[in-house]
């Protein structure tokens, strides 16, 4: 049977969860895919990814409670050299609207939250 994106994200069998990890996959793939497009295009000082901050972000979650928080995210692209990269960071004790403001930041917005539900503050670990 194939349930859609979000009833997935809801069921723990075996199964359920290899069809949701399918369909997360294949996102990935495609995001993996633009990174290589991205990389190969040069700019000045260096490709579109290098002067890019990409956020990548499974917003379903896993199990019953999906999370606001950016556990399962991603951030590729040096934004322009304000990010640091190369790492892996535990940032569950961020909210995912501090990751959206960080991006913000990076682009030059000055905002210091993001909807009345999130967290103030910039995750500064992820700035170089």
């Amino acid at each position: 049977m194939n349930l859609e994106h979000h009833t997935l994200s809801h069921m723990t069998s075996a199964a359920n969860q290899a069809q949701k990890f399918a369909i997360d996959r294949w996102f990935h793939e495609r995001m993996a895919e633009l990174l290589h497009q991205m990389d190969s295009v040069q700019e000045a000082g260096g490709t579109l990814l290098d002067n890019t901050m990409l956020i990548f972000c499974n917003d379903l979650s896993e199990g019953a409670a999906h999370s606001v928080a950016p556990a399962i995210s991603w951030v590729a692209g040096k934004g322009g050299g304000k990010l640091k990269t190369g790492r892996l960071l535990d940032l569950s004790a961020y909210d995912f609207t501090q990751m959206m403001l960080t991006g913000a930041q990076v682009m030059g917005v000055n905002v210091t939250q993001i909807g009345s539900l999130g967290k103030p503050g910039a995750i500064t670990s992820l700035l170089a």
